[in-house]
């Protein structure tokens, strides 16, 4: 089914639309949310699930929900686009002749991947991290703003994720030299694995470089008391 979706002619015209547009929020949040990061979401929920032994079937709800988690920009807004996606995602889930219990996973998934205030099961926590994760050059490489943010994360040629027993490991690897005190103006990226992490009963360490990034000296102890 993820292929057939993938291959929808519907389905390629939104994201042709998404891709066509910017998205600038506060004035610096013209990423990139087209196919190729819906693909990239894809493997690294495929990745996450993997890690956590969930079956076949549900690693491919998983990917289908990667697919369609921001079909919502297509309406030229940011704003509530978890909630328009879920919401357009309904239609689709239909017309593909998705089951009532697989379309459930996918849409709480869809609905919680923003901000992860409600997280139902593991393919919405690997969704939830999955979107944080694809924070590398990608994203920002076409961006017409180059604010402190962009210019930074435009250093991070890759983010890695791996479950390991007890353990969530992020490892951030970058081309140059990174000033990880730019996670105070976006801390969704650290913070996200933190919050799945305790989901699902376990540990979380993140690594910049393959040294360890102590989330409380990058976005304030107070910060790191709410998350952990």
């Amino acid at each position: 089914m993820y292929g057939k979706i993938l291959a929808d002619n519907e389905y390629q015209q939104i994201m042709n639309k998404i891709s066509s547009f910017q998205f600038i929020d506060d004035g610096k949040w013209d990423w990139e949310h087209g196919r190729e990061h819906a693909l990239r979401v894809s493997e690294y929920t495929k990745r996450i699930l993997s890690d956590l032994k969930v079956d076949a079937h549900d690693i491919e709800l998983g990917m289908i929900a990667a697919l369609l988690h921001d079909i919502g920009l297509s309406s030229g807004t940011k704003k509530n686009h978890a909630e328009k996606s879920a919401e357009m995602a309904q239609k689709y889930l239909q017309k593909w002749k998705i089951g009532n219990i697989d379309k459930k996973k996918i849409i709480d998934a869809i609905k919680d991947h923003s901000n992860g205030k409600n997280i139902k099961s593991f393919i919405g926590a690997a969704l939830l991290l999955a979107d944080k994760l694809d924070i590398s050059y990608h994203r920002v490489k076409n961006s017409s703003i180059r604010d402190e943010i962009n210019m930074e994360f435009s250093k991070i040629n890759r983010v890695d994720v791996e479950i390991c027993g007890d353990y969530i490991y992020i490892f951030f690897k970058t081309f140059k030299k990174f000033n990880p005190q730019i996670f105070k103006n976006w801390e969704k990226p650290l913070t996200i694995p933190y919050m799945v992490a305790k989901y699902l009963n376990k540990k979380c360490i993140i690594k910049l470089n393959h040294e360890n990034l102590e989330i409380e000296s990058v976005v304030g102890k107070e910060k790191c008391k709410q998350i952990c």
